[in-house]
């Protein structure tokens, strides 16, 4: 699996929901991961 295409369909898709609050969220699932 291409992890960038992957990461970017996820943080689009979070962004799409909530530009704001979503940015953190996305950013400490990749931390985590």
């Amino acid at each position: 699996m291409d992890m960038k295409k992957y990461i970017n369909y996820e943080y689009n898709k979070k962004w799409e929901i909530d530009s704001s609050e979503n940015v953190c969220y996305y950013m400490y699932n990749i931390i985590l991961d």
